[in-house]
């Protein structure tokens, strides 16, 4: 008989309370965990710093990954290495994952709770690779035991053997260690020393890995909100975009805009980060199939006149006027969710 075969949408995100009495995916065949909140959980509690592998066992360009899981990953060598060096965390992006996903029409209820669970691992996955901008396979990043970024693992591929790697690794404790040390000095000492440790670590972590440093923004605006330090502008603007973010990609265009000029309007941010704010506004207004032609230009202006020195006021200024120019011959209509 033929099976129709049915794709879990990855989009969705399920709770545990869904799996409740199913199948755990906890880990692969290559035991090593293929959920990020359960590697962040076993890291907390062991110590050790978390290595995160990203592969794709098929396709040309794509052969490292195989040879990496075959005669690096299951190393005897490279797996006792780990016991005692780290966490591991790998999604496999190759089709007998994707079919992880899939159930036959006629599958049992536990079945689809099983597939419907693997899927929700693999979009954990996708969304790292989106947030580390992986555009090759295997990938490899180093994260701290609180699941914070450390640096991606740079090698070459003559360096892929057992031997080797483990050195790469090693080299990258120094960075683990002064990480952990930022870390630390963020819960501990005067306000000012606090936020210098908060700086700090924005500064050393590149935008790759800064969607993990999303809760040091809210402390720093937490423990210094009239901005005594002199440098909590920017973090008020990091909690707003990491808000409208969140919303945009939940397709709540109008949360998004509104997250973003209620930043910019609070009287907590310099003039450059005002002038991001009403920018992203004005950029998500125009993504969107209908919009205020009026706004959007409002939205420009506003940027533009908050921070008229700025490296991209003169943008701006263009962008004006190029709207100015399509809306005066076209009528997008008006959104009022957005006045």
């Amino acid at each position: 008989m033929n099976r129709k075969i049915t794709v879990i949408a990855l989009s969705l995100l399920l709770t545990c309370a869904l799996f409740s009495g199913c199948k755990k995916y906890s880990k692969d065949e290559t035991n090593c965990y293929i959920g990020f909140e359960e590697v962040k959980q076993a890291a907390k509690k062991s110590g050790k710093p978390i290595l995160v592998m990203l592969t794709q066992e098929e396709g040309e360009q794509n052969g490292g990954s195989k040879y990496f899981v075959e005669n690096i990953l299951t190393n005897k060598e490279f797996v006792d290495y780990c016991k005692t060096s780290f966490e591991l965390y790998r999604m496999d992006f190759s089709t007998k994952n994707i079919q992880k996903t899939a159930v036959n029409e006629d599958a049992s209820k536990k079945e689809i709770q099983q597939a419907e669970q693997f899927a929700e691992y693999f979009q954990q996955g996708v969304q790292l690779a989106t947030y580390f901008g992986v555009n090759y396979t295997p990938a490899f990043y180093i994260l701290t035991k609180d699941g914070y970024f450390v640096s991606e693992v740079y090698y070459t591929e003559d360096a892929l053997n057992v031997g080797s790697f483990i050195e790469i690794l090693q080299g990258y404790e120094q960075q683990v260690n002064y990480i952990e040390g930022l870390v630390s000095a963020t819960k501990n000492g005067t306000v000012q020393e606090r936020i210098t440790a908060i700086d700090s670590l924005y500064s050393v972590t590149p935008m790759a890995g800064q969607f993990f440093l999303g809760d040091f923004a809210r402390t720093a605006v937490e423990i210094d909100p009239e901005n005594t330090t002199g440098v909590i502008g920017k973090y008020y603007f990091f909690v707003a975009d990491e808000k409208a973010s969140i919303l945009y990609k939940n397709q709540d265009a109008a949360g998004a805009i509104q997250a973003y000029i209620d930043a910019a309007e609070s009287g907590k941010m310099e003039p450059d980060y005002v002038q991001q704010c009403y920018y992203m506004s004005a950029w998500i207004l125009e993504s969107i199939s209908s919009m205020d032609s009026d706004l959007l230009i409002q939205y420009l202006q506003k940027a533009y006149d908050a921070a008229p020195d700025s490296l991209y006021a003169e943008n701006i200024l263009e962008s004006i006027e190029y709207y100015k120019t399509q809306f005066s011959s076209i009528d997008y209509g008006n959104i009022s969710d957005f006045n």
